[in-house]
């Protein structure tokens, strides 16, 4: 923020990136949310989202953005409240692969406080987090299993509610999802 491009990243492991590389920019954002600076989270993954990807590996990451941007959006954790905005950063996190996308998408539909509330689209939505899981970054993959685990969880608990006939609506609306 600030410092010029031929500045090298400051974060560690990432010395031989460029300050505005998008993994500096990511990862910077991942240390703001950590310390609870939601701003200037969300300037770092805003900025993310602006980049262009060029390999398999930055488009992960561009993914992943989607969802971190979206959660502090839903949340109003430094920018403003906004749901719809946090809904449409959550679907374009889906269709780039983004697994904490689709729970957040979950979670949303199982949010009561939400007028689209419900709860056969929150289970298709969790049950859709293992069937189209993507490889995630290989730094990611524990934090991956446990996204996949609580989704898995959250989709039982739900299935146990749902009546026959939700059941069926659910995997309809499961099989339209990629």
């Amino acid at each position: 923020m600030g410092c010029g491009p031929s500045k090298g990243c400051p974060e560690p492991g990432l010395e031989h990136t460029n300050l505005h590389d998008l993994e500096c920019e990511f990862t910077s954002g991942r240390r703001a949310f950590a310390k609870e600076d939601y701003q200037k989270a969300a300037h770092f993954w805003d900025a993310v989202l602006r980049s262009t990807p060029v390999t398999k590996r930055e488009e992960g990451i561009v993914a992943l953005a989607h969802g971190t941007l979206g959660y502090l959006f839903y949340n109003g954790l430094g920018v403003e409240k906004d749901t719809r905005r946090a809904l449409e950063l959550y679907e374009k996190g889906v269709k780039l692969g983004d697994t904490e996308s689709r729970t957040h998408l979950a979670d949303a539909y199982l949010d009561q406080n939400n007028s689209f509330y419900d709860e056969v689209t929150a289970y298709a939505w969790y049950a859709s987090v293992d069937r189209y899981k993507h490889e995630s970054l290989p730094e990611y993959e524990e934090i991956e299993k446990k996204i996949i685990a609580r989704a898995n969880e959250t989709a039982k608990t739900l299935k146990s509610r749902l009546k026959p006939d939700q059941l069926k609506r659910a995997e309809r609306l499961l099989n339209e999802m990629k």
